[in-house]
């Protein structure tokens, strides 16, 4: 039975009436190299976008979230907020080629992640490969060679995508922002929400350059506010004491989950604020029949903190290499944050049974009882099926739902790619 309630009509006034109203004032953001460029378009741009007919919307079935942040675009591509019933807003504008000031190729945004009070949307940039890709190489996995990118992190207003901030500078690689669950001190002497991600290290003798390099001196856990400067950021893991260490998820007591890349393991880290080598790590101890622990990532905790999810790559089934990378399957499990646990682990993705396809970075609904990820390639969960050669050439989120255990398409356009997803209204 479809119905529909009077707050259900109020939203898709709304968002109908955004359609065709005009977007705020714009406000004026940052070059790359902090000189003022202009804001979003004029025209409405960034304003929701909505097909002709919005489509009934069962709320019997409907999930309790309304909509959800991605990158859209592929090896190009731009952050957006999609809702179910086909609206949609587009709210990162990367500059192109021309416009990249000091570069020759586009701009590109990843990983968007909001706030825990809604305010505002963190992803990170790309300014520059080094490598001079065609955009046919950069729909590959992991965009051609990414020790020798430039990005930053960078914060945005979430309701309009002004007010553009690069957080940190272009000396390193940074990626996978994420924000804390818990306030701490910031910059202007007041408390609010930090941005967490993590930053890759090149070696000392290899500088930015148009020869690809593929060794890194290492990667630690970092944060910054959502005032400061470049500069200001703080990375709280030390390389030459734990090694390689990559940043998730965040708890509302202010541990961050990170793993360890020797052995990779997982990690719950009480960060020291004054000496990175201080910082306390509680190793979690993952219920795997007594195998070794197989490689975790993308991983995301529930907002209630009681579950965790990630994308899991078992021991000869798949491997970091754009050559086996399919096979990847996503799993949630019990996550005992006191006890330091992972447990009773469910498989929600189709094993893929070939090397074009790939289910990666969930997301977890407000209310725990659905999770989003990006299915790519050969994807079994939706009709018409698009058959395809490699498993980046079609991206598509969807949506499990815990309890009925069924997985279906949400997002709307199969000629678009889409990635990273972050559910609306939960902390990722």
């Amino acid at each position: 039975m479809t119905r529909f309630t009077l707050s259900a009509l109020a939203t898709a006034s709304w968002v109908l009436a955004a359609c065709t109203s005009g977007s705020p004032a714009p406000t004026p953001g940052a070059s790359a190299t902090g000189a003022p460029v202009a804001a979003n378009p004029p025209a409405a741009s960034n304003a929701v976008i909505c097909p002709e007919a919005l489509p009934a919307v069962n709320l019997d079935t409907a999930p309790e979230y309304d909509s959800w942040l991605s990158m859209k675009g592929g090896g190009y591509g731009v952050v957006v907020r999609e809702w179910h019933n086909g609206c949609s807003q587009q709210l990162s504008f990367p500059a192109s080629a021309a416009d990249n000031e000091g570069f020759d190729e586009a701009q590109s945004d990843y990983k968007p992640t909001h706030s825990p009070d809604g305010q505002h949307i963190a992803f990170f940039r790309r300014y520059y490969s080094f490598t001079g890709p065609s955009p046919e190489d950069l729909t590959l996995i992991g965009d051609n060679v990414i020790p020798n990118w430039l990005t930053s992190v960078v914060v945005i207003d979430a309701d309009d995508g002004n007010n553009v901030r690069r957080l940190t500078d272009l000396r390193h690689i940074e990626f996978n922002p994420m924000w804390t669950r818990k306030k701490f001190p910031n910059q202007s002497g007041g408390e609010s929400y930090r941005v967490t991600f993590t930053r890759s290290f090149r070696p000392e003798d290899t500088p930015p350059g148009p020869v690809p390099r593929t060794a890194e001196e290492g990667a630690a856990a970092c944060w910054t506010d959502i005032d400061a400067q470049p500069g200001d950021e703080y990375c709280f893991t030390d390389v030459d004491t734990v090694g390689s260490v990559f940043a998730y998820s965040s708890l509302k007591d202010g541990r961050v989950l990170v793993r360890i890349e020797d052995g990779f393991r997982l990690a719950l880290v009480t960060p020291d604020e004054q000496d990175p080598t201080q910082s306390a790590f509680q190793e979690l101890t993952y219920d795997n029949g007594g195998l070794p622990m197989p490689l975790l990532h993308k991983i995301t905790i529930s907002p209630d903190e009681t579950k965790i999810a990630y994308m899991k790559v078992e021991p000869g089934i798949g491997v970091l290499s754009p050559d086996s990378f399919g096979n990847a399957l996503i799993a949630i499990a019990d996550l005992d944050v006191d006890a330091g646990t992972i447990s009773n682990e469910i498989i929600v993705s189709d094993l893929a049974t070939n090397l074009a396809n790939i289910d990666w970075y969930p997301a977890w609904s407000p209310t725990n009882k659905q999770l989003i990820f990006a299915c790519s390639g050969n994807c079994p969960y939706w009709t018409p099926a698009v058959p395809v050669n490699y498993y980046t050439d079609n991206s598509q989120i969807v949506e499990y739902d815990l309890a009925t255990q069924v997985i279906r398409r949400i997002s709307h356009e199969l000629t678009t790619n889409y990635r990273y997803p972050d559910v609306w209204g939960a902390v990722k």
